[in-house]
């Protein structure tokens, strides 16, 4: 771990508690437009939901519970012919870089464990830009999904890539 960044205990979580509501109260205000990211709608959505299969990690320190990272993979197949990890959901104070940092290099190290070769974030908060690329995230361009009359609400997501040796692609492996 780098000198400055906080020195966490990263672990899987089986469900979220009371914990993950204080965290979620802690760093509400960082996300005005944003589903509650409480431990009801956690487990609802990342442990109660069948057929789904997410490693759910959350960083925790002396203080208590810092942050919570959901990673999802996605298989190699025809269209993109290696493994995927995705950063699915992110509750972390934006604010905080060295913070922000470790919960990128847990998800890395995850995601490095479970095979992938891509790790994909949809960032949910312009506050993660910044942090995203000076983690070595590469932008790309947003894409945007659905009518014509939405897409202009879709191109404020923006797509980054965290990897690290270039690939034919212009991508960066994870490993």
């Amino acid at each position: 771990m780098e000198a400055g960044r906080a020195r966490l205990e990263t672990r899987e979580v089986p469900r979220f508690t009371a914990a993950h509501d204080r965290l979620w109260r802690q760093d509400e205000a960082h996300f005005p437009v944003a589903v509650v990211r409480d431990a009801s709608y956690l487990n609802w959505k990342y442990v109660d939901q069948p057929g789904q299969s997410v490693v759910r990690l959350e960083l925790a320190g002396d203080d208590g519970v810092r942050a919570v990272a959901i990673v999802s993979i996605s298989d190699a197949d025809a269209t993109y012919r290696y493994r995927r990890a995705w950063l699915t959901d992110l509750v972390v104070r934006p604010d905080d870089p060295d913070l922000v940092w470790s919960v990128f290099e847990a998800v890395r190290v995850a995601s490095l464990r479970l095979g992938a070769d891509l790790l994909i974030f949809d960032v949910i908060s312009d506050l993660f830009v910044k942090n995203a690329l000076a983690f070595g995230f590469a932008r790309r361009e947003a894409v945007s999904f659905g009518p014509p009359w939405a897409r202009s609400c879709l191109a404020m997501f923006i797509v980054v890539t965290c990897m690290s040796s270039l690939t034919v692609k212009f991508l960066f492996r994870i490993a």
